[in-house]
């Protein structure tokens, strides 16, 4: 799971001067935000091929996919638009040059409000035009589609709702049905307002780049209000040359038409063929919602042996990453339909605003606060860091945990990281955007195709499962399946039951496909420069994959008491080291993905395999005379499970890792290359040696020990942040701040307050209960990074590279240390926690 920066305070119009309107200012850096999150993956394509795109379509008979859940391209559907100006090609340019098109009057100035009234009478009468072919055709069609009463209005004012608790932004038109001048607004309207959601927003601007950019963010807001959509519609027009472009955001970028001048024939031909095939829009598909799910409901799968489905209802949305590009993680608990009387709106609502239960954090990352958090302490840089690596290419998942209030995080923009691609940059709470009503009537449905990945083999439950949606990557799309389906039998992982492709049909994949250059054609022939002058090496293709999992978990900063906290690491540790000696590294160990489980779950007993033949190895070490640093594969292994006996480790699980998105598959890492592109993470959890890679641009390769540095940091984040026991120290309100801008220093601090027993009296329980453990946890980190270091360099330079026969066993070795020694850090202080008093809930603080 992921999540980025609150824009608590953006907004995207303002009536003050930009010098003295904070606002104004917030709204910049969220139109600078969405164009580093879409960067250089902007295509364009003429009226009528973006009019293809937009038509409702049938996939050819003659259709077969070369490789399994391949997606199928434009050219491979038939287009409903094609066969209705086929026929309508006489009279198409007769209602294009009509008085109505024809005589609009334009102004001649760079102001925008007086093209709000012409563009608008211009849109509709458009409407006209494409509601007059379709009853050429056939005369009742209308009473069929689903904009039969559309009708654009001069808007300009904010909507009801807004975006993750920013400000209101305010459309200058919107198009919908049945609009009227002066209708309010919702993106995400409550049921008794869904006539006034808003349906297409338009804007007007005299400069291209911002124009796009503030449509961006309207693409954003779509998204959020239905969130299982395939694309969003904006429509743009630049009032300088008198052009308008139909805008299609999909979670792999942006594709624009071409301008269409309005005061031309040729492009009022190109805007009335792109709004004839949204007029021509009738089933939720047209519009882009695939039927697996209406943001209340999901279709999952019964059994691996039946394709049927059952519609299960949402009972709580535990984590939602806004974004246009990106994975756009959705992640809810599915149950039986709610009684009535229940509160749907708090249903909802992502967990932290229902009340209960997490607070979430932003990602750290400011070119400043990462670059501070990857120093060493009483090391400074002035390098640049580069930020936000993509996932194969390094994207960084996002951080789920607790950040003080007020605290002020932003990103860098993508265009000052080249060749970077966003992670999921769109991101959370505040949250009062949140889908108050289905994004389309009637029963859901759906299909598993046969390559779905199971590990049950019964029926799968209505209720008490979770339910993860998010866009992967065309070529990473199955990382988190096979992970979880080879780590289903483990401890502290989080019970995988099926994960699949979610489609439209039989060989039809819900994907961005349709929008993107064509396979195998020259990039060059659709980039629109919009954003960046460099041509993408490769398009972000993406798939919208479905998983299913046992465990329902919150963030370890929810932890009640700090016994909790202890067994919630030591079990996800767990379920780390089994998901790695199962063959894959998580690579993204964050607040996020390792959870506490609020009431402990029933979960495999706790083995450890068989460790392979490691006599190469043990060789190899007594040359290079390391063999005294470095002890066995078996003797660490006992002392890990010598450790899971003392720490009273059952088959109750009480915390779990999750989220395979940007995990390795051990069997094909070493024959990758590994440059600092190739770095994924959470800049606030990462090892210190990732991201000194990251900011000096040098190659590396993650290793367990990164992974095992990583949960020391979510550790020191989820003890400084936890919500039922946050102090208000000095110490602690500068440790917090620390932890956000320079998490170096934090470890200097804690061994401070261990090393003054005094000053630590004065913290809050959870600080005196964990300083010890987090001060010793500590060196035994630092320890460990520095003999890997040590007997890496030193296997690398005598091989002459990296050799797997060698490495996969040292990964081996290092990941059983590093849990072995972090065990019995937990073990030494564990019964000291048994003693410790449980948090007082929140409510009772307060009072």
């Amino acid at each position: 799971m992921s999540t980025s920066n609150p824009l608590s305070t953006f907004a995207t119009h303002s009536m003050q001067q930009p010098q003295k309107d904070p606002v104004g200012k917030n709204r910049d850096k969220l139109k600078r935000m969405m164009r580093g999150e879409i960067f250089n993956q902007t295509w364009q394509f003429p009226p009528e091929v973006v009019a293809r795109m937009l038509s409702p379509k049938t996939l050819s008979s003659a259709w077969t996919p070369s490789v399994p859940d391949e997606a199928p391209g434009l050219d491979d559907y038939s287009c409903e638009v094609s066969s209705v100006l086929s026929r309508a090609e006489a009279s198409l340019d007769t209602h294009c040059n009509s008085a109505s098109l024809k005589n609009i009057q334009w102004p001649n100035t760079s102001q925008e409000p007086p093209f709000y009234e012409p563009l608008a009478k211009f849109l509709n009468a458009c409407v006209a035009a494409c509601k007059g072919i379709i009853q050429e055709q056939s005369p009742h069609a209308l009473e069929d589609l689903f904009h039969r009463d559309l009708a654009f209005i001069v808007f300009d004012r904010p909507t009801k709702d807004s975006i993750d608790g920013a400000p209101a932004v305010k459309p200058d038109l919107a198009g919908g049905n049945g609009y009227c001048a002066g209708d309010d607004l919702w993106w995400s309207p409550p049921a008794a307002e869904k006539e006034h959601q808003m349906n297409l927003p338009t804007e007007v601007k005299w400069e291209l780049v911002d124009l796009i950019r503030q449509c961006c963010t309207y693409g954003r807001a779509l998204f959020s209000a239905c969130p299982s959509r395939a694309f969003a519609l904006v429509l743009a027009f630049c009032h300088k040359t008198a052009e308008l472009r139909f805008l299609i955001f999909h979670r792999g970028g942006l594709t624009a038409s071409t301008p269409c001048s309005v005061k031309d024939a040729a492009g009022r031909k190109g805007i009335v063929q792109m709004l004839l095939s949204v007029l021509l829009w009738k089933e939720p598909r047209d519009r882009g919602f695939p039927p697996f799910c209406n943001e209340q409901a999901y279709a999952i799968p019964q059994s691996p042996d039946s394709p049927a489905s059952s519609m299960v209802h949402v009972r709580q949305v535990l984590y939602f990453a806004n974004c246009v590009r990106g994975r756009a993680t959705r992640v809810c608990s599915l149950g039986i339909p709610a009684p009535d009387g229940d509160d749907l709106e708090r249903r909802m609502l992502p967990l932290s605003q229902a009340g209960g239960g997490v607070r979430r954090s932003t990602r750290l990352t400011t070119q400043a606060s990462t670059e501070k958090a990857s120093q060493k302490p009483g090391y400074r840089s002035n390098k640049k860091l580069p930020s936000k690596q993509n996932s194969e290419a390094g994207q960084t998942s996002s951080a789920l945990g607790a950040v003080p209030e007020g605290a002020v995080q932003e990103t860098v923009p993508k265009d000052e990281v080249p060749g970077a691609r966003p992670e999921e940059t769109g991101t959370t709470v505040p949250f009062k955007l949140v889908p108050r009503c289905v994004s389309f009537a009637g029963s859901v449905g759906h299909q598993v195709s046969s390559t779905a990945r199971w590990s049950y083999t019964s029926n799968v439950p209505r209720k008490d499962i979770i339910c993860k949606t998010s866009w992967q990557e065309e070529g990473r799309k199955w990382n988190e399946a096979d992970m979880l389906k080879a780590t289903s039998d483990c401890f502290g992982t989080a019970q995988h039951i099926c994960s699949f492709v979610v489609s439209f049909g039989e060989n039809e994949p819900v994907s961005n496909s349709i929008y993107l250059p064509p396979r195998g054609k020259p990039l060059a022939e659709y980039f629109w420069d919009i954003f960046d002058r460099r041509i993408p090496a490769k398009v972000d293709r993406r798939y919208f994959m479905a998983t299913l999992t046992g465990v329902e978990g919150d963030s370890l900063t929810n932890a009640r008491s700090s016994l909790e906290l202890c067994d919630a690491i030591v079990h996800a540790t767990l379920g780390w080291l089994g998901t790695f000696l199962r063959g894959y590294l998580q690579r993204n160990i964050s607040t996020g993905n390792v959870l506490r489980v609020p009431t402990p779950r029933e979960m495999p007993p706790f083995e450890l395999p068989r460790m392979d033949n490691e006599e190469s190895l043990d060789a190899e070490l007594a040359r290079l005379s390391l063999a005294d640093t470095v002890e066995s594969s078996e003797a660490y292994a006992k002392k890990i499970m010598d450790a899971v006996e003392a720490l009273k480790v059952t088959t109750k699980g009480k915390g779990f890792m999750t989220d395979g998105d940007l995990c390795a598959n051990m069997s094909t890492y070493f024959t990758q290359t590994h440059s600092s592109q190739a770095i994924s993470g959470t800049a606030e959890f990462m090892s210190a040696p990732a991201l000194d890679a990251i900011r000096d641009q040098s190659d590396y390769l993650q290793t367990p020990v990164d992974d095992i540095a990583s949960l020391y940091w979510v550790g020191q984040w989820s003890v400084l942040f936890n919500e039922h026991s946050q102090g208000d120290s000095t110490k602690e309100k500068s440790m917090r701040s620390d932890a956000i801008s320079y998490r170096a220093k934090v470890p200097q601090d804690i061994q401070s307050l261990n090393d003054r027993q005094t000053q630590l009296l004065s913290t809050s329980t959870i600080c005196q209960d964990w300083v010890p453990i987090l001060s010793d946890w500590y060196q035994s980190v630092a320890k460990l990074e520095s003999i890997w270091a040590r007997t890496y360099d030193s296997l690398v330079m005598s091989r002459h590279g990296r050799n797997e026969d060698i490495l996969r066993p040292l990964f081996n070795r290092f990941a059983l240390r590093g849990v072995a020694e972090m065990l019995e850090v937990m073990t030494s202080h564990r019964p000291r926690l048994e003693s410790s008093q449980r948090f007082k809930p929140s409510f009772e603080c307060e009072s």
